[in-house]
């Protein structure tokens, strides 16, 4: 059955989902009680799946609401990416969609942002976060007008610039641990020690040739996730420094670990005057 669902109805349904109470999401819509709900069942009726479990103090979305929300979302960032794009004349107006992954390394991208403002102060700047092949399809679908990622990029689809941040591999362990009263250790120091390492650096064969598969016992995506393990004891991490922000934890360098440059990236494809004029930009930054 073909679907054809109004964007507005699409507004209502996140605005219930996000204050689980019909009553509430009708006074900030400023529409009737009445005539949300009606809405709310018509949509359920053409989807063909209850979105809401209803009780008398809130509205809880089901699987299926909890998948319709998460889409909605997307759709309407990109009518609202859209709309911009298509306003934008003479006077930079609108947008700019960035993503990245959890680093500390933000400063100099918000340098370059604070410096492209005082010449578009009416474009607004947008920072998400996930993993980098979340990131790269967000990119692809239009989601994401550029990525800040560590290590170089495909070149067949993409075009970027390199960035004065560098990193290097290191070791997370806890404050507790046998290593932890040094700063700098070497490769065989590592061995038989039990570790978790980032997922992506498992998917593109980063993994250091001196790690055995006997030795990971764990993966993450996030790095928020690679603290709270090291802080309980589970393992030890290798992480891309992670200098100390958690007074438990103590990030060890490794010798002769190769660095790692971050790049900008964005899509070869035809630009939005708002891209072409944030990529002029980058490239006199970094000149």
């Amino acid at each position: 059955m073909e679907a054809s669902i109004e964007l507005r109805v699409l507004k209502y349904f996140i605005k219930i989902a996000e204050e689980e109470n019909m009553t509430k999401a009708a006074q900030k819509l400023h529409v009737s009680q009445p005539a949300l709900s009606k809405q709310m069942k018509e949509l359920e009726n053409e989807i063909g799946h209850l979105l809401f479990v209803r009780n008398k103090q809130r509205m809880v979305l089901t699987e299926k609401g909890m998948l319709l929300k998460k889409r909605a979302e997307s759709i309407l960032m990109l009518v609202d990416k859209t709309v911009d794009e298509l306003n934008n004349d003479e006077l930079l107006v609108g947008n700019i969609y960035i993503g990245t992954g959890q680093t500390d390394n933000l400063d100099e991208i918000m340098e370059i942002i604070k410096q492209f403002r005082n010449h578009y102060p009416f474009v607004k700047f947008h920072i998400h976060s996930g993993d980098k092949y979340s990131l790269l399809n967000d990119i692809e679908n239009g989601l994401l007008d550029f990525g800040v990622f560590i290590r170089e990029y495909d070149k067949k689809y993409y075009e970027g610039i390199r960035l004065n941040l560098q990193n290097e591999l290191g070791l997370w362990v806890s404050k507790d641990h046998f290593l932890a009263d040094k700063n700098v250790i070497e490769a065989t120091n590592l061995k038989d020690i039990s570790l978790v390492v980032a997922h992506q650096a498992i998917n593109d064969g980063e993994v250091p040739s001196f790690i055995s598969d006997d030795q990971i016992i764990g993966t993450y995506d996030l790095i928020e996730n690679a603290r709270v393990i090291v802080k309980h004891n589970l393992a030890s991490a290798l992480v891309i420094n992670k200098e100390d922000y958690d007074p438990d934890l103590k990030f060890i360098h490794i010798k002769n670990m190769p660095q790692y440059h971050w790049y900008m990236i964005w899509k070869k494809e035809s630009k939005t005057k708002i891209q072409e004029k944030f990529i002029d930009y980058l490239k006199q930054y970094y000149e």
